[in-house]
């Protein structure tokens, strides 16, 4: 939603809040994902298990979140004092198929990478159909972390490792945002919210369900 189509919604006195992206120029209410934290951890985890050839596939240019989880793998690669290479952060269209076409190329590699984040769950379950089409084991020999965490992460086979958070808590949050705009008269809210990491058996042979870090929620004025 772009900042004039805001402000006209403000105009007639409408409650907006703008959820996981950007809003230059316009005070509005917003809940914010810190994605590059999701890009850390998501990379940080594949960095534990001991990978050092890890690649990114991103999203879109345009794609705000994407981007920033870039940033977080960028951060967590050189926290950990590995290269960042142009050439292991590969830009995808947020589909499988994308996922798909990519892994095609990554995998056939002299030197593949041994883990893959996907700067979304629907290009990494791409990956993953690769991956099973020309016999590579996951997670011993490429290990994929997807961002997201949507439920489909565990119906695919292996179950899907993913950053994300609880979309009840976060549309909860967003009901109770429009109702205290429609009610009071106050400056625009800001509530960031930390994703987690839940390892599942894509990247870690236990397949550890439960998310490595706690949910939280933090409110601060714009």
């Amino acid at each position: 939603m772009s900042a004039e189509h805001i402000r006209m919604l403000q105009d007639k006195r409408m409650p907006v809040v703008v959820v996981d992206r950007d809003s230059p120029g316009v005070m509005v209410d917003s809940v914010q994902i810190d994605n590059a934290a999701g890009g850390w951890l998501a990379t940080n985890h594949l960095i534990e298990l001991g990978h050092t050839r890890i690649v990114c596939i991103a999203g879109p240019s345009d794609v705000t979140p994407s981007g920033e989880r870039v940033d977080g793998y960028r951060r967590a690669l050189r926290e950990a004092g590995l290269p960042v290479h142009a050439e292991d952060i590969v830009r995808g269209d947020c589909h499988p198929a994308g996922g798909y076409r990519i892994a095609e190329e990554l995998l056939a590699r002299d030197k593949r990478p041994t883990a893959i984040f996907a700067c979304n769950d629907l290009m990494a379950i791409g990956v993953l159909q690769e991956a099973k089409r020309r016999g590579i084991g996951i997670p011993d020999d490429v290990a994929v972390v997807g961002s997201g965490n949507a439920s489909l992460c565990e119906l695919v086979e292996p179950a899907l490792s993913s950053v994300g958070y609880d979309n009840v808590i976060l549309g909860k949050e967003v009901g109770r945002l429009i109702i205290d705009i429609a009610e009071s008269d106050r400056p625009p809210f800001v509530i960031s919210y930390e994703p987690t990491l839940t390892a599942r058996a894509s990247s870690t042979a236990s397949g550890d369900s439960e998310p490595s870090e706690t949910d939280q929620l933090q409110g601060g004025d714009l």
